[in-house]
């Protein structure tokens, strides 16, 4: 486990950094297919060791990857609720593959399970190769005056949806702030600051 953790450090860097998160989860994927597949003819210690390491640097990959993937296309303000749905997922998928995996291995022995494993990994694989990559947009809050609240008059999530760099736009009426999906090397903040500020003049003092 701790080897696979060293291997997959540089991996992650590449996915950040050169923006090629799609391609390192689809990596992670098929070195875990591959080694569920060799899992169902290993004999020897030392083939479950190899296949073990093999096993757990996909693992890893997907464990540091896929949070990161979603984070990324979750929409503005929705970032909480998507997590929690992705680690309720997990857990459910943890119960659900406990369970049937136990019951395959006491019924069907222990190589059809792997197979099986295998081929479910193998068939979201190609589920992944159909997934758009991900946009690599940043996460930016900005407070609302309270007589700036675009709660009735849209024009102010409008005028920000325009703005250079901007994704997505989400109004929180229970926080009185914007949550923005931008472009980091692309967004314009103090035009998106001019915006709410107008708003702001142009329905009194702000508070």
């Amino acid at each position: 486990l701790l080897v696979a953790f060293v291997l997959m450090v540089p991996m992650i860097i590449v996915a950040e950094k050169r923006r090629q998160m799609k391609s390192i989860v689809i990596i992670g994927a098929v070195i875990i297919t591959i080694a569920l597949f060799a899992m169902s003819v290993a004999t020897s210690l030392w083939q479950w060791a190899l296949l073990l390491l093999l096993y757990f640097w996909g693992f890893n990959l997907m464990e540091a990857s896929l949070p990161s993937w979603l984070s990324k296309i979750a929409p503005a303000g929705a970032k909480g609720s998507a997590m929690g749905i992705y680690s309720t997922m997990q857990f459910l998928g943890a119960f659900a593959g406990g369970s049937l995996g136990g019951w395959l291995l006491a019924n069907k022995g222990y190589s059809l399970l792997f197979v099986v494993l295998g081929a479910l990994v193998l068939l979201w694989v190609f589920y992944i190769l159909l997934t758009p990559a991900p946009q690599y947009l940043t996460g930016v809050r900005l407070p609302v005056a309270m007589n700036a609240a675009p709660s009735n008059d849209r024009s102010m999530l409008t005028n920000l949806a325009l703005v250079e760099g901007v994704a997505d736009v989400f109004y929180s009426e229970d926080e009185h702030a914007v949550y923005l999906k931008v472009k980091a090397d692309a967004f314009q903040r103090e035009e998106a600051l001019k915006i709410i500020e107008s708003k702001g003049e142009n329905n009194g003092p702000q508070c």
